[in-house]
């Protein structure tokens, strides 16, 4: 399942599920993201990840600087 939150207007928005997603970004960042969702999954099954989610922002420290208005999170339950 994709998940997704729009940009509220008042308040927080509220999680949909997301039938379809579009990535909008240039090669480097595309490849920042595979490499997040890489490791994830790496950490998922060697049982490694501590908690029910990680955001990308959290692993590559830049990626808020360079895109504030977008973070990546995986869930694990």
């Amino acid at each position: 399942m994709v998940y997704g939150r729009g940009k509220a207007v008042d308040g927080e928005p509220e999680l949909m599920r997301m039938l379809e997603v579009s990535l909008d970004f240039k090669p480097d960042a595309l490849r920042r993201i595979a490499r997040f969702v890489n490791q994830m999954a790496d950490e998922i099954e060697a049982a490694q990840m501590r908690t029910d989610h990680r955001h990308l922002s959290e692993i590559d420290r830049a990626w808020a600087r360079d895109f504030p208005d977008f973070d990546m999170i995986v869930l694990h339950s």
